[in-house]
């Protein structure tokens, strides 16, 4: 199941502000925000844009991820 994706950018401020245009049409809002942070979702924070936590330009392999979720059980 997936939990939450992450994009990275380079153009913090405009893609900010771009993601708080598009989300409500996903029916979520901004949840979280920190300098080079923006999380939004409909109850937790869902889809994300930031900038690369290693400093380094957002690229192809740097900045972007896909959250997983796994439930295990005895089985």
């Amino acid at each position: 199941m997936i939990s939450h994706i992450s994009m990275g950018t380079n153009l913090f401020e405009l893609a900010a502000v771009f993601h708080d245009v598009v989300m409500p049409t996903l029916r979520c809002h901004r949840l979280e925000t920190d300098s080079a942070v923006v999380a939004a979702g409909q109850d937790v924070p869902e889809f994300w844009v930031q900038t690369p936590l290693d400093g380094q330009p957002a690229s192809v392999s740097n900045g972007d991820y896909i959250g997983v979720w796994a439930e295990f059980t005895d089985q």
